[in-house]
């Protein structure tokens, strides 16, 4: 293209000089000789059809940059569009159940979700009442075990806390283990800390659906701390 309008602007520029030339040729001759009004119009004429050049080149000079730009600017709206669609990083509800606080395992749970990547953004230290626990457990209250279920879970303090990281749900089910604790493979947190499904020492989400809706029961929007941890460029290849 550059190379095109180049080629385009020497031909212009010829023709410029050419139609100037042949304009003082006319004039030339009519001082020479007779009237100079016929040798006007050649004059403006050759003038004309000159600056009539020029500026047709600068019509499409500025035709193309402006193709340009629009072009530019196309290009970059998917960008932009994809940056504002970008979703925050998914999060899920852990809790150490009575047993686990007072087996003294908080520590070593967090370390699990630490060393895997995970980042905690909100904890709390808790002793839940039955008014909490009915909501949480509500997809339960119909099951023969739901009555017991409650009571030991205000048996003692609890551990909540919301940790964040790419498919945090998902692979935090992994890392808890089975419901029941014997069909938990090693390795896993029931797996390895518990033995029968009424003590099995910790509770995490199922879903992303389910983690919202326990997160903004056990907290407010004001407890989740928004941060970025100096090790997140090693744990993920994208930040």
């Amino acid at each position: 293209m550059a190379f095109r309008l180049a080629g385009r602007f020497s031909l212009l520029s010829r023709n410029l000089k050419n139609n100037c030339s042949a304009g003082r040729r006319f004039i030339t001759s009519s001082t020479n000789g007779s009237s100079s009004k016929s040798t006007t119009v050649p004059f403006l004429l050759g003038a004309t059809l000159g600056v009539g050049s020029v500026l047709g080149g600068l019509h499409i000079v500025n035709k193309f940059y402006k193709n340009v730009e629009s072009i530019a600017s196309i290009s970059t709206q998917p960008l932009h569009a994809a940056k504002k669609l970008v979703e925050p990083e998914e999060q899920t509800f852990i809790m150490v159940k009575p047993d686990g606080v007072q087996r003294a395992l908080i520590g070593d749970i967090i370390k699990r979700f630490e060393q895997k990547g995970f980042k905690l953004v909100a904890m709390k230290f808790v002793q839940p009442n039955k008014e909490l626990l009915y909501k949480h457990y509500e997809d339960l209250k119909s099951r023969p075990f739901f009555p017991g279920l409650i009571k030991y879970m205000v048996s003692g303090p609890v551990v909540a806390m919301v940790w964040e990281g790419k498919g945090v749900v998902k692979t935090g089910r992994v890392m808890l283990g089975e419901t029941d604790p014997a069909k938990s493979l090693p390795g896993t947190i029931r797996g390895d800390y518990c033995i029968q499904v009424g003590r099995n020492i910790i509770h995490g989400s199922d879903s992303i659906d389910s983690a919202k809706t326990e997160i903004s029961l056990w907290f407010s929007n004001a407890e989740l701390v928004d941060w970025k941890p100096e090790l997140a460029r090693w744990i993920n290849e994208d930040n």
